[in-house]
This record gives C-alpha cells, sequence and structure tokens, in this order.
C-alpha cells in the first residue's frame, strides 16, 4: 500500500485553539451542531492559505475536524464558512486527545478503520498518539510541507492557490 486510503487535512485553519483535521471517504453534507449562544466573540483570524488547502482537498475527498474544544467550534466554523464534512469537538465525543478514544470514536463515527486514515497535527503528542493506532500521522509544520506531505499520499494540492467560494460550501460528491 502506498500510502493511506483517506486523507486528514490537518493543519490549524485559523490562529485559535489547535484543530486537527480529518478526511473520510464517506459523502456527507458538512456537520453543525446546535450553535452557540449569540453574540460570543470569536476572536481568530482565519488563515486563507490553509482554508483554499482544504476546499481544494474536499474536490477529492471529504474532510473533517477534530478539536479539543467545545461544540462552539462549529459556530465558529459556521461564521468564518469554513465548511468540514466532519466536525468532532471533543466535548460531544466526551473525550480529549491524546486520549486514544477521541481518535478511534471520530474514525468509528466516519466508519473509517484508523489505519486507513491520514492525520496531521502541529502538537507532536497527538501525532505520536494516532501513529500508536495506525494512523498514518504527520507533524504539521506550514501549508507548503503539507501540501508536499499529501502529495507522497498521491493527493496534489497548491499551497498558493485560491478556490472558488462555492467550492468551500458544497460537500463532494
Amino acid at each position: 500500500m502506498r500510502g493511506p486510503t483517506h486523507a486528514w487535512e490537518s493543519s490549524p485553519t485559523n490562529s485559535g485553539p489547535t484543530t486537527s483535521p480529518i478526511a473520510s471517504p464517506q459523502t456527507s453534507e458538512p456537520t453543525y451542531a446546535t450553535p452557540s449562544p449569540p453574540g460570543e466573540p470569536i476572536a481568530a483570524k482565519p488563515d486563507t492559505q490553509m482554508i483554499n488547502l482544504l476546499a481544494q482537498i474536499r474536490q477529492h475527498l471529504p474532510v473533517g475536524i477534530l478539536s479539543n474544544c467545545t461544540d462552539a467550534l462549529n459556530d465558529d466554523l459556521k461564521y468564518h464558512s469554513i465548511v468540514f464534512d466532519h466536525v468532532f469537538p471533543s466535548a460531544e465525543l466526551g473525550v480529549d486527545k491524546p486520549s486514544p478514544h477521541a481518535y478511534l470514536r471520530a474514525a468509528e463515527r466516519m466508519d473509517i478503520a484508523p489505519d486507513a486514515l491520514a492525520y496531521f497535527d502541529d502538537e507532536p503528542t497527538f501525532v505520536q498518539a494516532a501513529r500508536t493506532l495506525g494512523m498514518h500521522a504527520r507533524l504539521f509544520t506550514g501549508p507548503a510541507e503539507f501540501s508536499e506531505r499529501l502529495l507522497s499520499f498521491g493527493l496534489v494540492v497548491d499551497p498558493q492557490a485560491e478556490v472558488a467560494a462555492e467550492s468551500q460550501k458544497a460537500a463532494p460528491e
């Protein structure tokens, strides 16, 4: 096997708390939980380069996010028009990374075996935890290196490309 059969895009899509995106072969509409109370400030500024990479990946694979946070993640993503096919705030999973249960619950909800997933994170402890489960886990260091890692899995993306807003809103077919 050349690599994982499904890529997990990972790197923060904003300058806020660390987020760990994941991807699955399942096709579904983007998932949003009930929004957090209105009026909550959303301080993080989105990283447009990573949002563009996310949109490019979503043209080939559904993508998700696993993050140690409350359900406010759903509201923040919606506010910034950042679309994932699967959203897993740890508050909804009932367990935080680096517990193996966080990764396993997310993989189970996507109906994907852990060894069929690639996982990227900017936190070495979380990368190591994913590796112990058989995931193709890599440390995220920036968009260019991330793009090279995806290429090694057979997925071609351009970290400098701009993607039309429509591709960020529609779930892959």
